[in-house]
């Protein structure tokens, strides 16, 4: 199995998490379950005037800044701390006692989030420490294959978290299907 992840977030330092959400899939890349949930540990406009210009007008050209605001989603850490639990929760049950690695695009970016938000203590016991890191595949296609890199899936929407997600999944798939990531010449 892999945990797919995406959150947006007010910028690339830690800070507060804006959206989180995930996709559990088999190695086959079969959806098991999702998991999504709009996040923010403050005022909602405070907030968003005090994120990076450049991602507060990313959240506002895509939709997130609106949804966050018509949520009415706010509060302090513990807004933030409660939709990482949900998420452990969700997830947890599902991955059972084998550690999953965490995948998307730049997997690593969201695992710093998740322990900057409260959880640091008991951390993520039930991922793997390793990461199916799509942003290295697009790295290597862009250099070793540019006519497969050329087709890979684009994203529908730019930084939302489930279709960001999604599109992490559609690209491996793609990939393997291209051969760029190929079977075992057993399993054909």
């Amino acid at each position: 199995m892999i945990l797919w992840i995406d959150t947006e977030t007010t910028g690339l330092e830690p800070g507060c998490i804006l959206e989180i959400a995930a996709v559990l899939t088999t190695d086959e890349l079969d959806e098991v379950s999702r998991f999504h949930r709009l996040v923010c540990a403050d005022d909602p406009v405070t907030l968003l005037n005090d994120s990076e210009p450049i991602v507060r007008e990313m959240h506002v050209a895509n939709g997130l800044a609106a949804d966050i605001c018509n949520a009415r989603i706010g509060g302090d850490r513990t807004a933030e701390f409660g939709a990482v639990s949900m998420f452990r929760s969700w997830a947890e049950p599902l991955v059972g006692d084998t550690p999953v690695p965490l995948g998307g695009n730049t997997p690593s970016f969201d695992r710093m989030f998740l322990l900057a938000s409260g959880h640091r203590s008991r951390a993520f016991d039930f991922l793997s420490h390793r990461h199916v890191d799509v942003s290295c595949l697009n790295e290597l296609a862009r250099r070793w294959a540019p006519t497969i890199y050329a087709g890979r899936p684009q994203a529908a929407k730019a930084h939302r978290a489930m279709a960001d997600v999604e599109n992490s999944i559609a690209t491996l798939a793609y990939y393997r299907a291209q051969g760029f990531i190929g079977k075992d010449k057993d399993t054909e």
